[in-house]
């Protein structure tokens, strides 16, 4: 009878406890480093033109960026990475010693090519470091696929990815991310590799924060 009587009571605890700890956790949003994408669109502004970069990966200046990102990225318990190759590379450069989670719902929205994932099996044997349990629970492809993802289901996923945040009990957390996703949380524009402190209270994803990257 007692433990009956109590049990939504340790719900209602548990739930509070995760709120206040949510409250005070500390979110460190992590843009990549530069890429061949990155340099085919500085130098073609104007273009819609999808050059075909599938998957992306860093340039020689996007590694370096990385790897000097180590020298000063703050310390976390845990680091969230989005599945796309550029983030897996800039994660295990940044963070050489710390443990790495492969986020599907922290990947870039689906733009080009360069948004498109490699399948799990690839990336296994190019990241051994990284765990990449969240994306086998994940129906392939973890990503849109085929077009550009529409705003609403954007914006669903990245309430999502806010939600998904609050469930976990780390009180420092990197999330090795995207343009996209941190414009579209927070309405910054990051630039490669810069790191932008933040909480779940500040996350507020929104059509109207990235209808210019539309």
């Amino acid at each position: 009878f007692w433990l009956k009587f109590a049990q939504p009571h340790m719900r209602r605890v548990r739930q509070l406890l995760r709120t206040i700890m949510s409250s005070k956790r500390k979110v460190f949003l992590i843009r990549h480093g530069r890429t061949e994408m990155n340099e085919w669109m500085a130098s073609n502004p104007s273009s819609h033109e999808d050059p075909g970069f599938k998957d992306t990966i860093l340039t020689p200046a996007g590694e370096e960026g990385a790897r000097k990102l180590a020298e000063v990225a703050p310390e976390v318990d845990v680091v969230l990475a989005s599945p796309l190759r550029r983030t897996l590379q800039t994660a295990c450069l940044a963070y050489p010693n710390a443990p790495i989670l492969a986020f599907p719902l922290a990947a870039e929205r689906r733009w080009h090519s360069s948004d498109e994932g490699t399948p799990v099996e690839e990336l296994e044997e190019q990241f051994p470091q990284v765990d990449f349990s969240l994306v086998k629970e994940t129906p392939y492809p973890w990503f849109h696929e085929g077009s550009k993802e529409p705003v609403p289901q954007f914006v669903e996923r990245m309430c999502a990815f806010r939600e998904a945040l609050a469930t976990r009990e780390e009180e420092k957390v990197a999330v090795v991310c995207h343009w996209g996703v941190i414009q579209s949380l927070l309405n910054v524009s990051a630039a490669n590799c810069e790191v932008v402190e933040t909480s779940l209270d500040d996350m507020n994803p929104a059509p109207n924060q990235i209808g210019a990257w539309d």
